[in-house]
């Protein structure tokens, strides 16, 4: 066993040999150097750990079991070696070189300390069949990440380019580059990987923190938003810091490559730095991003796009919303709203600010050629809400200036020329005006420029555009506001003008007023109330529409005295606007408004000259008036004199027209110029002078109608029937003169009187009847026959005698014609009859007697008429006498003697109306008249009645009222006007409301006119 366990200690020795210059195991004890030795075989440490065990087998050759043991797992580990080595040989002669490359390193690690031949010749198989191995690995990392980014899968394909990260390390190791370099590299690369782990364990806050950015958006929760997109700032900065140093590391593998290639005069490439360079930026022949770097960028970039599109979108929106409402005229909602988008804007600009700096700061980011483009877009947006940002605090300034205009116009709205401090205020809105159109139109300037300069601004089109239309708002807006400035200095103006012109056309109206007033006080005006209700005196359905009208031409003149005052100074007043006008810039003056204001002074002017050339005319009207009014009163008061002069010497007819007359003077000169005192006087005064007329006339009046009587009744008692009718016309004509009402005794005698004219008319043909001659021929004929027949028939000539009869008759009928009750024709056609016939003349007389005696109740005239004829035949004819009598008190031809009864009636009729006289209750003297009336009618020989009548009649006066109150008089006047054109019921309305009125009840001229006006219906 000894020499086996030798032999092979010396082959094993044989195979391991190695340099001199290693290691000699230097002492220890025999347990420690075997402890030691086998510490050494487990660390591949063969060399040492052989050394060791020969110093034992030396000193100690009875360990040699102990050492065999050692020695027997060195054999194995050399031979498990030699046999991969012989692989290796194998592998590498064939077509799979990459496949040499883990033999190699299985190798390595199973002798990490080979002979320097070994060595040599690992390190060349290496260099040839690591690049092909390590390429192969590097094209899948490469392949499997690329395919990660395109799936969104950043922090995975970071993950995977890390398992690259050893990629030819061990080539770049050994190739001898110095330890200050390769600890310098490899320094680097532990900071790539450091670098690497960071974002992958950022890369889901990060995540969850862009989720909770697009939800805010999303909702649209302003707060929320700013305070998100402010937590994940600092985060997405680390990541661009990340990426950013992760390409500095790249550029350093890149660069650090070239100095060690031309530090050794190499051309060969150094792998392991060109694949780390690759890992970070991915592979030169792919256009889409890759590499550690890549896919950083790609997360980084969907992350902070997504929030400078929302930043930019949320803000805009809000602009647009305070855009709106301030167009809307919600000024308070606009502010708010662009307080709001001042704070959305300004996470916006520092968010953009962030990407631009951060493109701006990535030299390395222009590779891919998305620097230009993108921060194109990133510098268009953040220009686009920088201006919007300085529009939105401009509107701050524009809504207060939209405000101040309002208040300006609200100011001009609430102008009163009232108010003292009118002028005042007027000045301060003038010069308000001017002053906010001087700021105005700096601020229109300033920001004209402004436009223009967005407008000639590189960027992104479509973005240019909005933000040219955001910096166009404020140029719109004040250039709006400029008009608005403008329009309100033209309203302040034509306002001032209207409002002064509207002061001066109250004035105008007032003065117009006065004048229409004056023109109707002139023309006349309706009576007053009292006035109207006394002329009318009617109820509603009979009255008609009139009333008396009365003229003022003094009021009116002295009114139109003042108006003329009142337009001199307006027309004065009116001169000054049309002065203000003028005094005003030619776009004020010349605009529609002003324009207006001024046609209105021109109109008003215009109308007020018109007023002042009418008011002249109205005066000259009111003065003519006023002296033809006076002249009328003047004629009325020499009439009136007149009047009172002849009532003295009792020429009472003249007087009462002399009366009249002056009352219709004073009627006239109040139709010119209405005077109560005038009025008053004419309305007392002209009654009290007729009443005065009245009763001086009343007292002849009484006496003369009572001559008149006594007269009357003497002619009927002797038949003068036609004499005693004079006599009483007479006196019925002369009781009108002073009384309304007829005389009872004078009707009832004319009755009488008539009564027996009817009967006895056309008995006899009077001789200035216009047939008196005519008829008398024929009489005369009938005669002259009735006498021949007679003779002829006396003489036996019977038929001469019927010729001469009927010749008579027929004369006689000719008579009877016109005359039918001609006493002559009946009595000679009765005695025809008689002398022709005796005997049957007999029997008819008697007949006809009957008859006319039983024909005296119910037709007492017929039967008069008839009764006499027969008297003339037979006046003693029995009952014939008796008839006659009975026939005339029953025809009213005679008075029947009064009996007992109406004499004693009559007698206490007088007491009763000598009662009333003897109290002197004048106001029942009209009933004592009616009782008197009464008892001379029962009696008309009670004397004592007879003179108490006539002496009541003197003490009343007369009832006849002839003078009328002058707005009665207007009234009547009224009614003939009426009943001249026809308008008869017009007419009656008028004269019956008059008579309503006791005073007017007795006027002769009304009660003629009412029956004239009813005689026409």
């Amino acid at each position: 066993m000894y020499k086996t366990g030798l032999g092979l200690f010396v082959v094993i020795l044989l195979i391991f040999s190695f340099s001199a210059g290693g290691a000699v195991w230097a002492g220890g004890s025999q347990e420690d150097s075997l402890t030691a030795a086998r510490t050494l075989i487990e660390s591949k440490e063969y060399n040492e750990a052989l050394l060791i065990l020969i110093e034992v087998l030396k000193k100690h050759p009875e360990r040699m079991d102990d050492v065999q043991i050692l020695l027997t797992e060195i054999r194995k580990d050399k031979e498990y070696y030699n046999d991969k080595y012989e692989e290796l040989l194998n592998v590498y002669g064939g077509d799979e070189v990459e496949a040499a490359y883990p033999i190699i390193k299985e190798l390595e690690d199973l002798d990490p300390n080979p002979n320097e031949a070994t060595r040599i010749s690992l390190v060349l198989a290496r260099e040839t069949a690591g690049f092909v191995f390590n390429n192969k690995r590097w094209v899948g990392i490469m392949e499997t990440a690329s395919g990660q980014i395109a799936g969104g899968e950043y922090a995975a394909a970071v993950q995977t380019y890390e398992t690259g990260f050893d990629l030819s390390r061990d080539i770049f190791n050994d190739g001898g580059y110095g330890n200050i370099v390769v600890n310098d590299v490899f320094s680097r690369a532990d900071e790539m990987s450091s670098l690497s782990e960071e974002f992958i364990s950022l890369f889901p806050k990060l995540s969850e923190e862009s989720s909770a950015v697009s939800a805010s958006f999303t909702g649209r929760k302003l707060e929320d938003y700013i305070s998100n997109t402010a937590a994940i700032m600092p985060d997405l900065q680390r990541a661009a810091e990340i990426r950013e140093l992760l390409k500095d590391i790249a550029d350093y593998f890149i660069v650090q490559e070239n100095l060690i290639r031309t530090a050794s005069g190499e051309d060969k490439q150094i792998h392991y730095l060109i694949y780390m360079d690759r890992l970070i930026n991915g592979r030169t022949t792919v256009d889409e991003p890759e590499g550690i770097s890549g896919a950083v960028e790609l997360f980084w970039n969907g992350i902070y796009n997504g929030i400078a599109d929302s930043s930019v979108q949320f803000a805009e929106e809000l602009f647009n919303k305070a855009a709106g409402l301030y167009e809307d005229g919600n000024y308070s909602g606009a502010e708010s709203a662009f307080a709001a988008f001042t704070i959305a804007a300004r996470s916006g600009i520092n968010a953009l600010r962030f990407g631009t700096e951060y493109l701006e700061s990535d030299s390395q980011f222009q590779r891919d050629g998305l620097y230009l483009s993108d921060k194109q877009k990133l510098e268009s947006n953040l220009y686009y809400l920088e201006q919007c940002s300085t529009v939105a605090e401009v509107f701050k300034t524009i809504i207060e200036k939209r405000q101040v205009i309002a208040s300006l116009s609200a100011q001009i709205d609430a102008l009163d020329p009232a108010e003292s401090d009118y002028y005042t205020v007027q000045k301060f809105l003038k010069d308000r005006i001017s002053t906010e159109n001087s700021e105005i139109s700096g601020l229109a300037e300033l920001w004209s420029n402004r436009l223009g300069e967005v407008q000639n601004t590189a960027g992104d089109e479509t973005i240019k555009n909005k933000t040219v239309a955001a910096v166009n708002l404020p140029v719109r807006e004040f250039s709006s506001m400029a008009g608005s400035l403008l329009d309100t200095e033209i309203f302040l103006v034509s306002e001032v003008a209207e409002l002064r012109l509207a002061g001066y056309e109250k004035a105008y109206l007032a003065a117009e007023t006065l004048v229409t007033e004056s023109s109707d006080l002139i023309s006349g005006v309706p009576a007053d109330d009292a006035q109207a209700s006394a002329a009318a005196n009617g109820d509603a359905e009979n009255t008609v529409d009139f009333q008396a009208l009365y003229r003022y031409p003094d009021k009116a003149l002295e009114q139109l005295q003042k108006v003329k005052n009142t337009v001199n100074r307006l027309l004065t007043d009116i001169s000054g606007v049309d002065t203000a006008i003028i005094a005003e810039r030619a776009e004020i003056r010349n605009s529609s408004e002003v324009a207006a204001a001024s046609d209105h002074s021109d109109d008003l002017k215009s109308r007020s000259s018109a007023l002042l050339a009418r008011s002249d005319s109205l005066i000259t009207k009111a003065r003519e008036q006023i002296f033809t009014a006076e002249k009328l009163r003047q004629e009325g008061e020499r009439r009136l004199e007149d009047s009172r002069t002849l009532t003295q010497r009792a020429q009472f007819a003249a007087a009462k027209e002399r009366l009249e007359q002056a009352a219709a003077k004073f009627d006239d000169s109040l139709s010119y110029l209405e005077n109560p005192v005038l009025r008053n006087y004419r309305d007392v005064e002209i009654p009290r002078l007729y009443s005065e007329i009245q009763v001086a006339e009343n007292n002849l009046v009484v006496k003369q109608v009572r001559e008149y009587l006594t007269q009357a009744k003497s002619s009927y008692s002797q038949g003068a029937f036609p004499v005693a009718q004079s006599i009483l016309i007479k006196a019925q004509s002369r009781w009108a003169d002073t009384n309304v009402e007829t005389n009872p005794e004078v009707e009832y005698w004319l009755t009488l009187t008539q009564t027996a004219l009817s009967v006895t008319s056309g008995r006899v043909i009077a001789s200035t009847d216009p047939l008196y001659v005519e008829m008398n021929q024929y009489l005369n004929q009938a005669r002259d026959d009735f006498q021949k027949a007679k003779a002829a028939y006396d003489s036996g000539r019977t038929s001469d005698a019927d010729t001469y009869f009927a010749g008579a008759e027929q004369s006689l009928l000719y008579v009877q014609q016109f005359f039918p009750f001609n006493e002559d024709a009946r009595v000679l056609n009765l005695k025809i009859n008689q002398y022709r016939d005796p005997k049957q003349f007999e029997e008819v007389f008697g007949n006809d007697f009957r008859t006319a005696r039983s024909l005296i109740s119910s037709n007492p005239q017929k039967a008069y008429i008839d009764l006499r004829d027969l008297a003339a035949i037979y006046p003693n004819y029995p009952g014939l006498k008796a008839a006659i009598t009975e026939a005339e008190y029953a025809a009213g031809i005679k008075v029947r003697p009064p009996d007992p009864q109406k004499l004693a009636r009559s007698t206490e009729l007088y007491k009763l109306a000598y009662d009333i006289v003897s109290r002197n209750v004048r106001s029942e003297f009209n009933v004592a008249l009616s009782y008197l009336d009464e008892a001379i009618s029962l009696n008309p020989n009670n004397n004592d009645a007879i003179r108490l009548k006539d002496r009541i009649s003197t003490d009343v006066g007369g009832t006849a009222s002839a003078v009328m109150s002058s707005a009665d008089q207007q009234l009547y006047n009224e009614a003939v006007s009426e009943f001249t054109a026809g308008n008869y019921l017009k007419a009656l309305i008028i004269v019956e409301n008059l008579l309503k009125n006791p005073d007017n009840q007795r006027n002769p001229k009304l009660i003629d006119l009412k029956e004239r006006i009813e005689r026409t219906r």
